[in-house]
C-alpha cells in the first residue's frame, strides 16, 4: 500500500499540519523490494534533514510508517521539503516525468510524509548492587496534542475554532499525533471526527483552493508598485503554494499565478 499525497507547502507554506492529501493506494510490491525501498528512502530523508539542521544523519530520528504502506521506487531525483511550520514533517515527492518546470506544476507521481521526532526518547534502568530490578512501566506523560471540540464532518475544512490546543497524558510513543492547528491552514478532514478526538496526520488533507474550470482573481505587480487584478479560467486544481496555469477568458493569454487563497492567486 503507497500514501501519496499532493502538497500540505503548508498545510502552510513554511509546511503544514502536517496539509496533504494523504491517500492509501493499494499496489502489489514484493515485501523484500518494498523494505528496501523504505530503507532508501530512510537514509535519503535523514541525510537531507541532518544538511538542514547541521547535525549527523544517525541524530535523525524518524517515525515508523504504517506498516501497510509500500514504499515505491522513484525512477527520478526525490523532491524533499517542510510543508509544515514546525518543520517536524518532511514531505517526499516523486515528481512527474518531464520538463523541470512541466513537472513542478504537474502532480507527482506518488508522495507521502514522514514524521521526524524533535527530540529522541531515553529510558533508565536502575539497579540495585546486589540485584537487577526490571523496570516499571513508565507513567503516561502529558504531551501536546490538538482535540476536536465538536463533530467536524469528512471533507469539512479546519476551522481553528473547532479545535483545542492542550496536554493530554498519552500513552506510548504515538508519533503522528498533531500538535499546533496553526499547520492545519487550508486543510480538511479525511474522516469524520468526534468530538474529543486526538487529531493526527493521517486525519487531515489539504484541501483544493482553486478547481480546474473555475474563475479565480490574479493579482499582477506591475512597475510603480501598482497592482493589476484579472479574472482567469484555472486549468488545473491548486493547493495552498501550488503554482498553476490560468487563461483569460477574454484574451485566451495564459498565466501563471501562484494559489494564495480560496481562488486567489499571486501572479509570477
Amino acid at each position: 500500500m503507497q500514501m501519496l499525497c499532493r502538497p500540505f507547502k503548508s498545510l502552510r507554506q513554511a509546511p503544514s499540519a502536517w496539509a496533504c492529501s494523504l491517500v492509501l493506494v493499494f499496489m502489489p510490491l514484493v515485501g523484500g523490494a518494498a523494505d528496501a525501498n523504505q530503507e532508501l528512502l530512510f537514509r535519503q530523508v535523514r541525510e537531507w534533514e541532518a544538511q538542514n539542521r547541521h547535525v549527523a544523519p544517525d541524530q535523525i530520528e524518524m517515525a515508523s510508517l504504517d506498516p501497510r504502506v509500500q514504499v515505491q521506487a522513484c525512477p527520478r531525483e526525490l523532491l524533499l521539503d517542510h510543508p509544515f511550520v514546525s518543520q517536524e514533517t518532511v514531505r517526499v515527492r516523486c515528481p512527474a516525468e518531464g520538463p523541470s518546470r512541466s513537472a513542478q506544476t504537474k502532480p507527482p507521481v506518488w508522495q507521502l510524509y514522514l514524521q521526524i521526532n524533535s527530540a529522541p526518547a531515553t529510558v533508565t534502568t536502575v539497579a540495585p548492587p546486589e540485584r537487577t530490578v526490571a523496570p516499571s512501566p513508565p507513567a503516561a506523560a502529558p504531551r501536546a496534542v490538538l482535540v476536536a471540540k465538536q463533530l467536524i464532518v469528512r471533507g469539512s475544512r479546519i476551522d481553528p475554532s473547532l479545535l483545542q490546543e492542550t496536554l493530554q497524558p498519552v500513552v506510548g510513543s504515538d508519533n503522528q499525533l498533531l500538535t499546533s492547528a496553526k499547520d492545519l491552514e487550508s486543510a480538511e478532514v479525511t474522516r469524520d471526527i468526534p468530538p474529543g478526538t486526538l487529531l493526527h496526520t493521517y486525519d487531515v488533507k489539504r484541501s483544493v483552493l482553486v478547481k480546474q474550470g473555475q474563475s479565480a482573481l490574479l493579482s499582477i505587480s506591475t512597475a510603480g508598485a501598482f497592482q493589476v487584478t484579472v479574472q482567469a479560467e484555472a486549468q488545473q486544481d491548486g493547493y495552498l503554494g501550488d503554482q498553476i496555469r490560468l487563461k483569460n477568458a477574454d484574451s485566451g493569454r495564459i498565466f501563471y499565478g501562484v494559489v494564495t487563497g480560496p481562488n486567489v492567486l499571486r501572479g509570477l
